[in-house]
This record gives structure tokens, C-alpha cells and sequence, in this order.
């Protein structure tokens, strides 16, 4: 609930009160369907296309699948946030919502009956056709909202710092890889046989991708699992630049169907998708707006002990304390096997083994009974927040409008 007081504190602070417009993509749609309840932010118009209305609802239709454990991980399992996505809402702003009849992440009729029940003034548009160009009802619903969005803004750069406050996002992305190499990609900007080329020469198609600027393929040390950040139209903390290195560019990096994803190399695809369903944790993804970037790729380098110090200060001492006690019960779990070993399968005498045994079986239980405690599982879910703001990859993604903002402004 924090980054979502926050988002509202910022569009806040740059709106000053002025009547605003709201567009959001997908989890977007959602943000932006439920800060249109502030009534300090002034929201007048709110365009949602593909955003779950009711979190919780969308919950219980995907019922633990793939894209609701995806999106349980990014909140942490948080049911507050998920309470205040959900429910009835209260607005005064002109709402339209499209959904794809045939979409099969966000369904099209409980969406468009959850909208209708929170939002009674709500508008709703179902995409039947090739695309939205054709639907005459689309087209009135986007000239309705358009003309009650762009008379609230008499200036380009008071629209654009807007929109771009409504836009700018971080995603968090996490993908494993057994190849030592990442990729982050469009599958819709890939060449259509890539899948074949992938197949007889995966480095050079990767490669090829890479010089091509539509895909970043990323060479990584060694196996294992790795935490992306991506910063669209958003400046990267500052806390973690200080810790940026190797940058590495593209210019124009295509993103021409929204779905980023960010997977181990050998999971790459464009049509065939069935090697990351299989193994869903070797790789996520983000909806972002469709377009083309200005890509910046950063690798991170912490000093030692940063992670720790940083959850120390977040915690208080007695559930610091608890986190750990299990650098000492661990050892003395270990050291306990072994005696155990050398009571029951040895031939070495031990001194009083009857009353030994039952004291190392106490010292060895003692890790898995702390780790069972609800005390020491919140404080490791705090550990896992602390850990996940400090990615081992940083990508900004820029877009052209902003691009185009920064270049008069400058």
C-alpha cells in the first residue's frame, strides 16, 4: 500500500490540484481505474485497457495459475493492496474500459461485469474485431474520453508531465538460466523464423538479435537467478546509481506488443513459448505501452555486507535477532548430525548416549522448528523485500515522447 500512497503523493505533487486524465495498460488500467477515487487528485477521464477492475475477483478466476502466482510475487502476497484494488469504488470521473473478447489473461465478460458492478457510470468496449480501428462504439468511447482529457490541459508539456506520471513505472523481473546468458525481448519483434535459427545456431541468432537492436541479450557470470529492475520514463533511484556500471545502449529497442519479457537465454521464443511454460520460474514478463525505447542496460555492483546492513535498519532488533540466530543453530544443527552419526552408526563409545542422544536430536530440530515460527517467517518475507531493491541487472527504457520532452527542455 506504500508505493500506491506514493504514486498518488506524486501525481499529486505534479498535477497541483489541475483536472487530469488517466491511461493505463493491463495492471495499469487497474492503478489507474482505482486512483481515480482520490478526490485531491482531480481525476476527470480514466482510460483502462486490459486491467483487471477487481483484483481480488481476477484472483479467484485464475485460481493460483501462472499469472496469479506472477502476480502475487510482485506484491508480495499483500492483501491489503489487493483489498483496495477490489470492491466498490466511488468516482466522478468518466471511466472507459476495453477488454478482448477472446483475451484469455483478463476475460472479457466477469471483467466487464466487475467494472460494471464497482463502477455503475463505467463504459465498457469489447474489441470483437481485428483491432479497435474498425469499432465504431471504441472509437466514440476514445473521442468521448479524448475530449474530456485533452480541454483539461491548454499546454503540450503540462499534458505530456501528466500522462508521463500516470506511464512511469517500475517493473521487477526475476528469470533463472542454465546457459550463463539472459534476454530481455519482445517476442512480436523477433524475425519470424527465429525459432529455426535458434535451433540450428542459438549464440549466433542471439548475437544477431543483439547487433540488430531487437532484442538485449546479456552474458551473466554464471548459472543461477537474477533480479531485473526496469525503469520506464522513470529516473533510477539514487541510491542505486552510485552502484551502476557497465552500461550498455540501444537506441531503438522494439517493443511493438507491449509483453516484455526477461528470461534465461535458452528459454528465448517467439510463437513457441512451451520450454518458459514448462519451467514458468526461468523467466517473467511486464506489459508496458507498445513503441519503440531508448534502452540503457546496467550491471550492479554492491559493497559487501549492503544487503544486510540495509535490512538491519528496517527491522527492529529482537526480529533482527531471530533472522540471526539461524547463522548459529545452523552450525550446531550440523555438528549435531554428525554426533548423532557417531552414536547410532559407530562403533566409537560415547559417554552417557542416552541422555546425548536425545540433547542432539533437540539441537539438530531447532532450525526447522524457528523456521517454522509466523515470527520468523515475516521477518524472512522482509529480508526477501529488502533483498529484491537491489537488482543485479537495471535497464531504463525511454520513450520517444519523453525522448522528445527532454530534448526542448534542455
Amino acid at each position: 500500500m506504500g508505493a500506491f500512497d506514493q504514486l498518488a503523493g506524486q501525481i499529486r505533487q505534479i498535477s497541483r490540484g489541475k483536472p487530469i486524465g488517466l491511461i493505463g495498460f493491463s495492471a495499469g488500467g487497474t492503478l489507474a481505474l482505482r486512483l481515480s477515487q482520490f478526490s485531491s487528485l482531480n481525476v476527470k477521464s480514466v482510460l483502462d485497457f486490459y486491467g483487471p477492475p477487481d483484483l481480488a475477483n481476477w484472483l479467484t478466476q485464475h485460481r493460483g495459475d501462472f499469472h496469479a502466482r506472477h502476480l502475487l510475487s510482485n506484491i508480495s502476497s499483500n492483501q491489503k493492496f489487493v483489498n483496495a484494488m477490489s470492491g466498490p469504488g466511488t468516482t466522478t470521473a468518466y471511466l472507459v474500459s476495453a477488454f478482448g473478447a477472446t483475451d484469455t489473461t483478463v476475460y472479457a465478460a466477469p471483467s466487464a461485469a466487475s467494472l460494471q458492478r464497482d463502477f455503475p457510470g463505467a463504459k465498457v468496449y469489447y474489441l470483437w474485431r481485428t483491432t479497435w480501428r474498425h469499432d465504431p462504439r471504441m472509437l466514440c468511447g476514445l473521442s468521448r474520453f479524448l475530449e474530456s482529457t485533452l480541454t483539461l490541459a491548454s499546454l503540450y508539456r503540462r499534458s505530456f508531465i501528466i500522462r508521463r506520471a500516470a506511464h512511469a513505472m517500475r517493473y521487477v523481473i526475476e528469470a533463472t538460466t542454465d546457459a550463463a546468458a539472459l534476454l530481455l525481448f519482445d517476442p512480436a519483434a523477433l524475425p519470424a523464423d527465429f525459432e529455426q535459427q535458434f535451433q540450428s545456431d542459438a549464440s549466433g541468432a542471439l548475437a544477431q538479435l543483439h547487433r540488430r537492436g531487437l532484442a538485449c541479450w546479456i552474458p551473466v557470470a554464471a548459472d543461477g537467478s537474477y533480479l531485473l529492475h526496469v525503469y520506464l520514463d522513470e529516473p533510477i533511484p539514487q541510491a542505486l546509481r552510485p552502484c551502476l556500471r557497465e552500461p550498455l545502449s540501444i537506441a531503438s529497442f522494439p517493443v511493438p506488443s507491449g509483453w516484455l519479457h526477461f528470461t534465461g537465454a535458452e528459454c528465448a521464443f517467439r510463437d513457441d513459448d512451451s520450454i518458459l511454460a514448462q519451467n514458468p520460474l526461468m523467466g517473467g514478463s511486464a506489459a508496458i505501452a507498445p513503441g519503440t525505447y531508448r534502452l540503457t542496460l546496467f550491471r550492479t555492483v554492491y559493497p559487501a555486507g549492503h544487503v544486510g546492513r540495509h535490512f538491519r535498519a528496517s527491522v527492529s532488533r529482537p526480529d533482527y535477532a531471530l533472522w540471526a540466530s539461524m547463522y548459529a543453530l545452523v552450525p550446531l544443527a550440523v555438528a549435531a548430525w554428525i554426533g548423532l552419526v557417531v552414536i547410532f552408526f559407530t562403533t566409537v563409545r560415547v559417554p552417557f548416549p542416552s541422555f546425548l542422544a536425545p540433547l542432539l536430536m533437540a539441537i539438530f530440530s531447532l532450525p526447522f522448528l524457528v523456521r517454522r515460527l509466523p515470527a520468523y517467517k515475516s521477518v524472512r518475507e522482509r529480508y526477501r523485500s529488502v533483498e529484491r531493491q537491489f537488482p543485479a541487472l537495471v535497464v531504463q527504457l525511454e520513450s520517444a515522447a519523453l525522448i522528445r520532452y527532454l530534448d526542448e527542455t534542455e
